[in-house]
């Protein structure tokens, strides 16, 4: 695959972590709801709810500095 193909596609697939990631931050109750059907206990939900808006982040970061090796 062309290497500017390549970095077309990870600089779309980071926006679209970052997307998600900052969806799930502005509408923090609602993604603490969204959350809670999934009937995880407390103490899972207190850990998911941020854990993925940072995971989103770190992987949108990294596929935007290019880590695509």
């Amino acid at each position: 695959m062309p290497d500017v193909t390549i970095r077309i596609a990870s600089a779309l697939l980071g926006a679209v972590f970052l997307w998600s990631g900052a969806a799930k931050a502005l509408r923090w109750e609602g993604w603490k709801s969204a959350l809670g059907g999934y009937r995880l206990p407390r103490w899972a939900e207190t850990v998911a709810a941020p854990g993925v808006i940072v995971i989103e982040w770190g992987i949108a970061l990294l596929l935007l500095a290019g880590a695509t090796r």
